[in-house]
């Protein structure tokens, strides 16, 4: 939906209508500045004053920049990087810093940021990362004998998360190939390590909405799905070099971030483009 929802659950045991009720709308997320509790009726209206308040106006106005990075963030720059890869950004919808030079300086920040990407398996546990902090935000790039490569994890000081995760099939043709499955579960992983690391940065809990668009870099020489000959690929026509979607991204809360709904929209966008180019695999 893209609005806020301010949610507020009553001090007792829920009967399992209001339960699955609970967990329908408030997509898993429990506590933070739209969330609150009551006794009795009595109790509402000082509740939701009270959750409302906590939340800062104007985050409609913030959606068109939120949803402007997320897209150039998808995108990035053209490295040269060969293989498939998908690149997923989420861009919070606020007006703070979430990492501003205090909390760039934390002695354990490179540490959790690490330890997030090795836990999430962002990162193929083969691959050496190093972690590199500026102004801007966490880049972690890859190390040892993958060193040179352009970050696969960066989280900006807003609090913008992007992730490159490896998309390829298998077999001759791996490289061109968009397999479904690594992208949804790309995209899962991603959200995932996306919500633990707000979890540890955003302590006003500022993020409640986020802006979110995945690309495909070098589209024009790839397929989407697997196909049923290994040793034959048959490319389509008129592919972009970057496949973007949504354009624009989408406005989401954060829970739902983690939820199987997203991953299929994005990986059912995406597999359109490619069906629309008659690049799917045969």
């Amino acid at each position: 939906m893209g609005k806020p929802i301010l949610v507020l659950r009553q001090n007792c045991e829920l009967e399992p209508a209001q339960a699955e009720f609970l967990e329908r709308f408030a997509a898993g997320w429990k506590g933070g500045r739209l969330w609150d509790t009551f006794n009795d009726a009595t109790d509402i209206p000082l509740a939701a004053v009270r959750a409302l308040t906590n939340v800062d106006g104007g985050r409609e106005d913030l959606a068109p920049a939120a949803r402007a990075r997320a897209s150039a963030l998808a995108v990035g720059k053209d490295d040269g990087q060969t293989g498939s890869t998908a690149r997923v950004s989420f861009v919070p919808l606020v007006a703070t810093v979430l990492l501003d030079a205090v909390a760039l300086d934390r002695p354990d920040l490179q540490d959790m940021i690490g330890d997030l990407v090795r836990s999430h398996r962002v990162v193929d546990h083969n691959i050496g990362i190093g972690i590199n902090v500026t102004r801007e935000g966490v880049s972690v790039v890859p190390s040892g004998g993958h060193a040179g490569g352009s970050p696969v994890v960066f989280v900006g000081s807003d609090g913008s998360i992007v992730c490159v995760i490896d998309v390829g099939g298998d077999g001759n043709f791996g490289f061109s190939l968009v397999d479904a499955g690594r992208l949804s579960a790309g995209i899962a992983t991603a959200g995932g390590f996306a919500l633990d690391v707000w979890a540890q940065i955003d302590e006003r809990e500022d993020v409640q909405q986020v802006a979110v668009a995945v690309a495909i870099p070098g589209a024009q020489h790839k397929v989407f799905g697997t196909p049923t000959n290994p040793n034959s690929l048959s490319m389509g026509w008129g592919m972009p070099p970057t496949v973007l979607v949504p354009d624009p991204p989408i406005v989401i809360r954060r829970g739902e971030i983690g939820g199987d709904a997203l991953s299929d929209r994005l990986v059912a966008e995406i597999k359109r483009v490619f069906a629309d180019a008659g690049a799917l695999a045969r």
